[in-house]
C-alpha cells in the first residue's frame, strides 16, 4: 500500500514539473547561426577555432548585451554552425532596443564589421508584445460586442454605415 502511495505520488509530481516545464518553456532563447570563415586572402579555413559570440547594441561591439564562448568551434570547409545561446541562453531583454549586431572574436582576433541582426531574432520580444499588454491594460469603450458567433460593432455612427455591424467570428 505505501509503495502504491508512493508510486502515485511521483506519478503525479512528473505530471506536475512537466506541466510546469511546458508552461514555462516559451520562446527559445536560442538562434541558429551559420556562417563561414576565411583567412585574409578568402580562401576557406577548417579546424577548430575559439569563438566567442557577442550580441552588441552598437555597431562597433562597444556595449555587448551578451556574450557566449565556444572554445572548440568545429569549422570545415570554412563553414560552421552554431546554436547561440545554448550554453548561455539569450534573454529577451536584449532584443527590445531598435538596432543589434551579432560580433565575433575567432582566436582573439575580432572579425569585423559586426553583422546586424535581422528581424527573426527579434521576436524574443514577441513572448511579451507590447500590444498584448496594451490590450491588458485597455479599458472598455463598448464600441465591440460579442454575441454568439459574430462580433457587433455597436455604437451610433453618425455620418457613416450603420449602427450595427456585425462580424462572423468564423472569418
Amino acid at each position: 500500500m505505501k509503495k502504491s502511495v508512493l508510486v502515485t505520488l511521483i506519478g503525479l509530481l512528473v505530471c506536475l514539473l512537466c506541466t510546469v516545464a511546458t508552461g514555462v518553456a516559451g520562446v527559445p532563447q536560442m538562434i541558429n547561426f551559420q556562417g563561414r570563415l576565411t583567412d585574409a586572402q578568402g580562401d576557406t579555413l577548417s579546424g577548430d577555432y575559439n569563438v566567442t559570440f557577442k550580441i552588441c547594441a552598437d555597431s562597433n561591439c562597444g556595449t555587448v548585451l551578451w556574450q557566449e564562448d565556444w572554445p572548440t568551434l568545429e569549422v570545415r570547409g570554412g563553414i560552421f554552425n552554431v546554436l547561440l545561446g545554448s550554453t548561455n541562453p539569450i534573454p529577451d531583454t536584449v532584443f527590445t532596443g531598435p538596432k543589434r549586431w551579432l560580433g565575433m572574436t575567432v582566436d582573439d582576433e575580432d572579425m569585423n564589421p559586426p553583422q546586424e541582426i535581422a528581424s527573426v531574432g527579434y521576436a524574443f520580444h514577441s513572448a511579451t508584445s507590447d500590444t498584448a499588454e496594451y490590450a491588458h491594460v485597455a479599458t472598455s469603450d463598448n464600441d465591440w460586442v460579442i454575441d454568439g458567433d459574430n462580433v457587433l460593432f455597436h455604437r451610433n455612427l453618425d455620418k457613416i454605415g450603420e449602427e450595427n455591424v456585425a462580424v462572423p467570428l468564423s472569418w
